[in-house]
């Protein structure tokens, strides 16, 4: 598919940020596909409140409420091309929306990459199961399970387990002694009960887990355990590489920027900042500039 070179306007959203690393993909992607002239590329932190996540909210409507407020915050201030809902949580609550608007707006969830991933694995290995782990919300919705079971693979075959918190203690410090001990929590039962014989996937169906994947695989390792751990943050973005540029192009100006509709700690910008650094200079720069955009409404 051939696409213009015109501007284009692409919106990374997560409910907090763990879509960063998606949106260092992204950026990284872009500039060697070369496909635009210019893009303007956004992280939109979508947390409801400074106080409390999506995860906290008590029904599925209230999630659906407030995530369709974000959403046409994010049309209104951008008039995106793409919105990639780089969260789990969001892209299940994005399933329940009804609001017409909304729903015909351009956005791609990341719970179907993760399914494809999945589905791939298991298929390609006949004796292999999976765990699949991530927020209440989106284990609670069973979409993973759901949309393996209509792709023919057996429910047998998959263990779900939510972990709770697990993400706001990654966003806090992803190298702590707490992340290790929830990882042992969250997983402990049920690899305690597997042996080095046992094929594992292990789905981190949150995009916060990327921040502490070597947190996972030493665990794993030490299980003994005969494991592959699947990150769809690393593959949201293949849709992309099918584009063509109708000329040549020999050099993507890309405008980086980073906003959340709640105030950043300090703290939190330091710790993201550095991560960042390490992988995308860019984005660790930008993280040190967020800037604050106020809800528009409640």
């Amino acid at each position: 598919m051939k696409t213009k070179n015109e501007k284009a306007v692409i919106v990374v959203t997560d409910s907090g940020f763990g879509g960063l690393n998606v949106l260092v993909n992204a950026y990284k992607l872009l500039g060697e596909i070369k496909i635009y002239n210019e893009v303007d590329l956004i992280f939109y932190n979508a947390l409801p409140s400074e106080e409390y996540g999506y995860n906290q909210l008590e029904s599925m409507q209230e999630k659906v409420r407030i995530f369709d407020i974000v959403l046409e915050e994010i049309s209104d201030l951008y008039s995106p091309n793409s919105i990639l809902v780089a969260c789990n949580t969001l892209s299940v609550v994005y399933e329940n929306s009804t609001n017409k608007r909304v729903t015909s707006l351009p956005v791609k969830g990341i719970v179907d990459t993760g399914v494809r991933l999945i589905s791939e694995g298991l298929r390609a290995n006949k004796n292999s199961r999976v765990i699949i782990i991530g927020t209440p919300t989106t284990i609670g919705s069973n979409s993973h399970k759901n949309k393996l079971i209509s792709l023919g693979i057996e429910p047998e075959r998959m263990i779900s387990i939510p972990c709770y918190q697990l993400e706001s203690e990654i966003q806090n410090d992803p190298d702590s002694e707490v992340v290790s001990r929830m990882i042992d929590y969250c997983l402990g039962e049920i690899t305690n009960k597997l042996s080095k014989n046992d094929e594992i996937y292990l789905a981190l169906c949150c995009t916060h887990y990327e921040f502490s994947f070597h947190l996972f695989e030493k665990y794993l390792t030490e299980k003994g355990l005969n494991f592959e751990i699947i990150n769809p943050n690393d593959f949201m973005l293949e849709d992309l590489k099918n584009l063509k540029s109708s000329k040549i192009i020999n050099r993507t100006k890309i405008n980086l920027s980073i906003v959340s509709r709640t105030r950043v700690k300090p703290e939190d910008i330091k710790t993201l900042s550095t991560l960042l650094s390490k992988r995308c200079p860019e984005a660790a720069k930008a993280m040190r500039g967020v800037k604050y955009q106020p809800p528009r409404k409640h």
